[in-house]
């Protein structure tokens, strides 16, 4: 039987491990958000290119933690090879 797109998704929308990473993104997402709207209560009436500063640098930061979580789930389900030696080839 051939598998298709939305018989993957279902799949892996029930894993354990999309859950988890899930979870561990929407906390991070969370923080970030926070931490916007504590900037935004006390930054007053910021400049655009402030605001701007601070939504990159929170943007980053979001964006290095969905890279890591989803580098780190793949090494747990198949571990980064490692370099080849050349004298085995």
């Amino acid at each position: 039987m051939k598998e298709t797109r939305a018989t993957t998704q279902r799949k892996s929308a029930s894993s354990p491990r999309r859950g988890e990473m899930k979870a561990v993104l929407m906390r991070e997402a969370e923080a970030v958000i926070d931490e916007l709207l504590d900037w935004n209560e006390q930054a007053g009436q910021p400049t655009l290119t402030q605001i701007e500063e601070v939504i990159l640098k929170l943007r980053k930061r979001m964006s290095e933690a969905m890279a890591v979580t989803v580098i780190e789930a793949q090494e747990a389900s198949r571990p980064v090879p490692g370099p080849v030696c050349p004298q085995l080839l």
